[in-house]
């Protein structure tokens, strides 16, 4: 299970849970779900990056992982059913637009558990 926190306006725009079908490019990057599965999945294939600046480089979407083939990868939409959104609530939403605060928890079968904590400015921010 993996379970994304999000400040409003992202939580409503792409953390919409109807947003869990995309179907052309224009509704997959509208979609959590959709773009935290597409970079989870290269992340598996591509290694763990060994830096942050490394790793906006090595994950970033790129055309390829929104065409038609990628849209409906059974493995994306597999990991994109195992995706949960949660508001984060004023704590989240008071520090939006100087920030984009996100904080992901991903759950493991094994019950190792990975969470990054509240992230302000990802990897590739102009800040």
């Amino acid at each position: 299970r993996i379970n994304v926190v999000a400040y409003e306006p992202a939580f409503g725009i792409i953390g919409d849970p109807a947003k869990k079908d995309p179907r052309t490019r224009q509704s997959a990057d509208h979609s959590m779900a959709f773009i935290v599965s597409r970079m989870l999945q290269k992340a598996l294939t591509q290694g763990i990056p060994s830096s942050h600046q490394e790793a906006w480089k090595l994950l970033m979407l790129a055309p390829v992982d929104y065409g038609r083939e990628a849209l409906f990868d059974p493995s994306t939409r597999a990991l994109m059913q195992k995706i949960t959104f949660d508001h984060g609530g004023p704590d989240y939403d008071k520090r939006y637009p100087d920030g984009i605060p996100t904080s992901m928890e991903i759950n493991m079968k094994g019950g190792a558990k990975f969470s990054s904590g509240m992230v302000m400015y990802p990897p590739g921010h102009a800040r």
